[in-house]
């Protein structure tokens, strides 16, 4: 591409990889909040 930037040639990747990261991080804080409100009751 003649009119290219830089900063915004790995955008989709590194935009894909932070998805992947944050869902990640979501499923784990889910999993971890229902083991201790299991421990809890």
């Amino acid at each position: 591409m003649p009119d290219h930037l830089p900063i915004f040639d790995d955008v989709f990747l590194r935009a894909n990889v932070r998805v992947k990261e944050g869902f990640g991080e979501l499923v784990v804080n889910t999993f971890r909040g229902r083991l201790s409100s299991r421990q809890l009751t």
